[in-house]
């Protein structure tokens, strides 16, 4: 919240065109990419309409199975959620947390995985005391020239 407020915000008093800068390439790409689609409209091809039904069609084989299947796992709205940039690149972060967690699950049960979650905290507290920490000496030794820390994009 705190991160699109201030996007929004640093756009209105410094201009957005001035902040290209400091957003990921693949955002400023897909922006200008909208101008393009839209003035070079075109007849709609046979292969778009095969992949919108396509697509429909999954969507509702997902819908149905999600409320026929108790057991089936995937929710409809990852059809749209995996196309976005920010979920496709840390999408290996998230398949190995939760393949940890299903293992631990299923060998051990909720005791394991309640044993197992001060170990887990411990690792993310460290990750973010690390990165406070490389934000403190890039602000001491650095203060100019600030560098990037993390980069999902």
């Amino acid at each position: 919240m705190v991160s699109t407020t201030y996007a929004i915000l640093a756009g209105y008093a410094y201009g957005a065109q001035n902040l290209r800068d400091n957003y990921p390439a693949t955002i400023i790409g897909f922006y200008n990419l909208i101008p393009i689609w839209t003035n070079n409209a075109r007849q709609i091809t046979f292969t778009e309409i095969e992949f919108f039904l396509l697509g429909g069609g999954l969507v509702m084989v997902l819908t149905f199975a999600r409320y026929a299947l108790t057991w089936w796992p995937l929710h409809p709205i990852g059809m749209a959620v995996t196309a976005s940039q920010s979920i496709i690149l840390p999408f290996f972060t998230f398949f190995m947390a939760w393949l940890i967690q299903t293992l631990i699950l299923r060998i051990g049960g909720v005791q394991l995985y309640r044993r197992g979650q001060p170990f887990f905290l411990g690792i993310l507290v460290g990750y973010v005391m690390g990165l406070t920490l490389s934000y403190g000496v890039d602000l001491v030794w650095f203060p100019g020239t600030p560098h990037l820390i993390e980069r999902y994009y």
